[in-house]
């Protein structure tokens, strides 16, 4: 028998955006700080990596392996 895993980041099977907006919040402060999290925005359609990339320019300092290591922890 197959299995998988579906991943709908997008609305179109699930409607989980309403979902992920209010954890991403939680997740932005504890990756980011609070300040830093303030500023980052709207992150509809917007890649992960870009996310961090916008974070670095408001003055995170983290690499963005440890971020990703760190995101995928909070995530699970």
């Amino acid at each position: 028998m197959n299995k998988a895993f579906i991943f709908d980041m997008d609305g179109v099977l699930i409607n989980d955006e309403a979902l992920w907006m209010k954890y991403e919040v939680t997740l932005f402060d504890e990756l980011f700080g609070k300040e830093i999290s303030a500023q980052i925005g709207d992150t509809v359609g917007v890649s992960s990596k870009t996310i961090i990339e916008k974070a670095k320019s408001l003055g995170f300092d983290k690499s963005v392996e440890d971020t990703f290591r760190k995101w995928d922890d909070v995530a699970f």
